[in-house]
C-alpha cells in the first residue's frame, strides 16, 4: 500500500515537495503507520541490538530566496524554489532502551542535488525582427553529503519504529552549471546580446558553502523477518528530513527532501550462558610447632627442621567451588646458646600505599531521633562537653558520623552565624506514642534547651512549631512494624538560612585507596623465647620515630602495626623504615636486631568528588528541588566535562525487587538532572544498587539515621589534576 500512496502523489513521475503540501505528507505517513501496523506481531527485538545497510531514493525540495550564487553572474530576478531527485545509502546501528523506545545511528552517503529555475520576459532576435520572448533561468546542482543521523527510536506497535532526530552531513561535492535559455519561442529565436539560444553559461563549484549541513527528522520503518531465529530482517522506510541551516553563507538556500528505501538488517541473538563447572581450589596450610632448647655446648645456634605429618581436607565451600586444603603439622627444634638470639621476619618487602584527592560532599540530616515514649535522645547522639573545643571540620570523615555530632553541628553553625534563626518541630509516632502532642512538645523543648544551654544561642532564635492534635510527622514512615515506628519518634529541624542547612563539604583530602599490607608483621619466633626480661621494638623514619613498642617478658610471636595508623602517624614515602628490635634475658645480657624496609606512596593523577547531597523521601524517587538547587550549583561550580558515576540506594523497608527499582529510578532522575545542568559529562555508570550493598558510611539498617541516610544517590565526578 505504501507505493500505492506514492503513485497516487506523484502521478507516475518524481514527487513535487513543492505541490506536496503538509497535508499529504502527514497522510502518506499515517498510512505508512497503518499498513505497518497490520502486520504487527510479538517484538523479539526489544533487547537486542541491530547492525544494517540501507538504500534510499531521495525526493529532494530546495527553498531558495536570492538572484545569483556567490562571485557568479546572473540576471535573475529571483530564484524561488528548486527540486530534484537523489540516492542516499550507508550503515545504521540501533540499541534497545526501556520502554519501548531506543537510540540509533546512520550514517550515509546522500545526494541531495536539485534544479533551481526562474522564467522572465526579454526582447529577442527572430530573423531580423526583434520581438518579445520568454526564456529560462537554470542551476543544476550537484551536492553530495556525508551525513551522521542520531536519532530516537519508540515503538508503538511490535515491530513498528517512529524515529525523531536530527542531522548533520559533511558536504563532500557542491557543483553547478547555470545557463539561460530561451523557452517560447520553442524553435526559434535569440538573444540579441550574444546571437545565441543560450546565455551567462558557466559551472564550477558552489562558493561561500557552508561546511555542514543540519536540520531534524522523522520517519518510520517497519521490521519484516527474513529467518525463524528473526535474526535477518528486512525494512521498507520512510524518512522526511527537514533543513534548517542555509547552505550559501548570505543566501537563503535550505533543503528538504522526502526518502524511501529498504534496510537490510540483522540482529545478532544473545548468547546463552554455560552453567558454572566446579572450580578446585588448593591451598596449604602449614602449622608449625617449635621447642627451644638453650645449651651452652654449642657454638652456633642452629634450627632442625622436624618431620612433616601431611593430612588433606575436600569440602564445598562455595556452589560450585571446592577447596582442597593440605595441612602440613610439623614440630621443629631451635638450639642456641644461652646468649639471647634476637631476629625479626616481616611480611613483606615493601610498605606501599595508593592515595588519591578526594573531595566529598554530605548531606545534612536534620532530624533528631528519641526513645520510645520518651523524650531522651537516642544514645548514639554525641554532644560536647565544652563547644569551644568542637570544630566540625575535625569530625571523622562519614556519614554517619556527621549524623551522630548533628546537635553540636547545628548549634556551631548558628553561633557563627548570629542572625540565623531554625525552626523546631518535634512528633510522635502515631501507633506506638497514640501520636502524643504533649510528648511531641517535650522533644522540641529538649533540643531547644541543649542549644540555649550547651551553645548559648538565644532563644528568640528558635521557634517551636507544636500542635494541639495528631503530632505525628507530616510524612511519616507507613512501615508497620519497629523500624517504621522508631523512625517516626522524632525532631525537624528547618531554617531558611542557607549557612544553617548546607551540606558539609570536604575538600581535597587523601584517602587510601590501596594499603599492601594492610597490617605490618614483626615475627619474632625464631628469638629466644624463655629467660627473657623485657623486650623493645623501634622504627625510625628520617630520624623520627614511627613506631614504639616494648613489654616485659617474652614478646609475642606476632607484632602487628596498622598501616593505615602508620600513615596517620607520620609515614612518608622514599624513606626507609628502619627497624631495631631488642631482647634484654634475666641477666641483663641484650641483643639487637637491625633491618630496614622500603616505603612508597603513590597519589592518584585522578581526582574525585563525591556527593551525596540528596535525601529522598521515603519510597519517593523525586529529587527535592533544594537538592537539585545544591547539585547544580556544585556542578556548575566545578564542572564542565568529566566522567560521572551514579548510584542509587534505598533502606530495607520495602522488599528488594521494589528497592531495586527504586534505586534505579533515583539514580536515573539524578541523571536527568545532570544532563540538564551539564549535557557535556560522561555518565559511565549508573547503577541502582538498592539495599543490597550499605551506602559509603553507612555499617546497617538497623538505626533510623542510617535508613534515612541510605535514601540517597550517590555520585562521582573523576577528573585528572596533574
Amino acid at each position: 500500500m505504501q507505493f500505492i500512496v506514492f503513485y497516487l502523489f506523484s502521478k507516475g513521475q518524481y514527487i513535487n515537495l513543492h505541490r506536496l503540501d503538509k497535508v499529504k505528507i502527514i497522510y502518506i505517513i499515517i498510512v505508512f503507520l497503518f499498513t505497518s501496523s497490520l502486520s504487527a506481531q510479538e517484538d523479539t527485538l526489544a533487547d537486542r541490538q541491530v547492525f544494517g545497510i540501507f538504500y534510499n531514493y531521495n525526493f529532494n525540495s530546495h527553498r531558495v530566496d536570492f538572484k545569483s550564487l556567490p562571485d557568479v553572474p546572473n540576471c535573475c530576478p529571483q530564484f524561488n524554489q528548486g527540486e530534484g531527485n537523489g540516492h542516499s545509502f550507508g550503515l545504521l546501528y540501533e540499541l534497545p532502551l526501556p520502554f519501548s523506545s531506543g537510540i540509533g545511528l546512520r550514517i550515509s552517503y546522500s545526494s541531495i542535488g536539485g534544479k533551481l529555475s526562474s522564467t522572465e520576459t526579454t526582447l529577442i532576435k527572430v530573423d531580423t525582427t526583434i520581438t518579445q520572448g520568454i526564456f529560462d533561468h537554470t542551476i543544476n546542482t550537484k551536492i553530495n553529503v556525508l551525513n551522521f543521523n542520531p536519532y530516537l527510536i519508540f515503538k508503538p506497535f511490535a515491530f513498528l519504529n517512529i524515529t525523531f532526530g536530527g542531522y548533520a552531513g559533511y558536504i563532500i561535492q557542491k557543483d553547478y552549471e547555470q545557463k539561460e535559455t530561451i523557452i517560447e519561442p520553442k524553435d526559434r529565436g535569440v538573444f540579441v546580446d550574444t546571437e545565441k539560444r543560450t546565455r551567462n553559461e558557466s559551472s564550477g563549484e558552489i562558493k561561500q558553502t557552508n561546511s555542514v549541513n543540519a536540520g531534524l527528522n522523522i520517519g518510520a520503518n517497519l521490521n519484516f523477518p527474513l529467518n525463524k531465529q528473526k535474526s535477518l530482517l528486512i525494512s521498507p522506510e520512510i524518512f522526511y528530513f527537514m533543513g534548517l541551516s542555509e547552505l550559501v553563507k548570505d543566501r537563503f538556500w535550505k533543503i528538504n527532501n522526502l526518502s524511501f528505501g529498504l534496510a537490510l538488517k540483522y540482529s545478532p541473538l544473545p548468547s546463552k550462558p554455560k552453567p558454572p563447572e566446579d572450580i578446585f581450589r588448593k591451598i596449604q596450610k602449614t602449622i608449625i610447632d617449635t621447642i627451644m632448647v638453650i645449651k651452652e655446648d654449642i657454638n652456633n645456634s642452629f634450627f632442625k627442621t622436624g618431620k612433616e605429618i601431611k593430612s588433606e581436607l575436600k569440602e564445598r565451600t562455595d556452589k560450585n567451588l571446592v577447596t582442597i586444603t593440605e595441612f602440613i603439622n610439623r614440630t621443629d627444634t631451635l638450639f642456641k646458646k644461652s646468649k639471647p638470639i634476637v631476629n625479626i621476619e616481616l611480611n613483606t618487602t615493601l610498605i606501599y600505599a595508593g592515595t588519591r584527592f578526594v573531595t566529598q560532599a554530605f548531606p545534612l540530616l536534620p532530624i533528631i531521633f528519641f526513645k520510645n515514649n520518651s523524650d531522651e535522645i537516642e544514645d548514639y547522639y554525641n554532644l560536647s562537653r565544652n563547644p569551644d573545643d568542637f570544630s566540625e571540620q575535625d569530625l571523622e570523615i562519614s556519614s554517619l558520623n556527621f549524623h551522630w555530632n548533628i546537635i553540636d553541628i547545628i548549634g556551631s553553625r548558628m553561633k557563627n552565624n548570629p542572625s540565623a534563626r531554625i525552626n523546631i518541630s518535634g512528633y510522635a509516632d502515631s501507633t506506638t506514642e497514640k501520636s502524643d502532642c504533649n510528648l511531641a512538645k517535650r522533644r522540641a523543648e529538649k533540643i531547644k534547651s541543649l542549644l540555649v544551654n550547651n551553645w548559648k544561642i538565644e532563644e528568640n532564635r528558635i521557634n517551636l512549631t507544636t500542635r494541639e492534635i495528631n503530632c505525628s510527622p507530616n510524612e511519616p514512615t507507613q512501615s508497620k512494624n519497629d523500624s517504621g515506628f522508631a523512625e517516626n519518634r522524632r525532631v525537624e529541624i528547618s531554617s531558611d538560612n542557607l549557612n544553617i542547612m548546607a551540606p558539609i563539604v570536604r575538600k581535597r583530602y587523601l584517602e587510601r585507596i590501596d594499603i599492601e599490607p594492610e597490617n605490618l608483621q614483626f615475627n619474632t619466633i625464631k628469638s629466644t623465647r624463655s629467660g627473657i626480661k623485657s623486650w623493645k621494638l623501634t622504627a625510625k623514619q628520617n630520624n623520627r620515630i614511627i613506631i614504639s613498642n616494648s613489654g616485659n617478658g617474652s614478646p609475642p610471636e606476632i607484632i602487628n602495626q596498622n598501616i593505615n595508623n602508620l600513615l596517620k602517624d607520620g609515614l612518608i614515602s622514599n624513606y626507609p623504615l628502619q627497624i631495631e628490635f631488642s631482647l634484654t634475658d634475666n641477666d641483663n645480657q641484650t641483643e639487637t636486631f637491625f633491618t630496614s624496609i622500603p616505603v612508597r606512596i603513590d597519589t592518584s593523577d585522578i581526582e574525585i568528588q563525591r556527593l551525596s547531597l540528596i535525601l529522598f523521601g521515603i519510597a519517593s524517587d523525586k529529587v527535592p528541588e533544594h537538592s537539585r538547587k545544591n547539585l547544580s550549583d556544585f556542578i556548575k561550580e566545578n564542572y564542565k566535562s568529566g566522567e560521572v558515576k551514579i548510584f542509587g540506594y534505598t533502606d530495607i523497608l520495602g522488599s528488594p525487587a521494589s528497592n531495586k527499582i527504586l534505586a534505579e529510578s533515583r539514580a536515573e532522575n539524578v541523571a536527568k538532572v545532570i544532563r540538564e545542568v551539564a549535557p557535556e559529562l560522561k555518565i559511565s555508570e549508573k547503577v541502582g544498587i538498592a539495599s543490597d550493598k550499605f551506602p559509603p558510611g553507612v555499617v546497617s539498617y538497623s538505626t533510623p539515621p542510617e535508613r534515612f541516610l541510605s535514601r540517597t544517590v550517590y555520585i562521582e565526578f573523576f577528573k585528572k589534576w596533574k
